[in-house]
C-alpha cells in the first residue's frame, strides 16, 4: 500500500511540477508562490482520489 501510494504521489508531483506548470510559475518557483502551490495539491487530490476509486 504505501509503495502504490508512494508512486502516485511522486507521479502526480512530477505532472504537476513539469508538463502542467506554466512558465510563469517555473520563474517564481524559488518565491513559493500560491500559484504552484494550489496546483500540487490539486493535481495530488486528483491522484488520490483515482488511487481510491480504482
Amino acid at each position: 500500500m504505501f509503495a502504490s501510494i508512494f508512486v502516485l504521489l511522486y507521479a502526480a508531483h512530477m505532472l504537476s511540477d513539469y508538463p502542467l506548470q506554466t512558465d510563469h510559475q517555473a520563474s517564481c518557483k524559488a518565491n513559493r508562490g500560491a500559484a504552484h502551490i494550489d496546483q500540487t495539491a490539486h493535481i495530488t487530490a486528483l491522484v488520490i482520489a483515482a488511487l481510491v476509486l480504482a
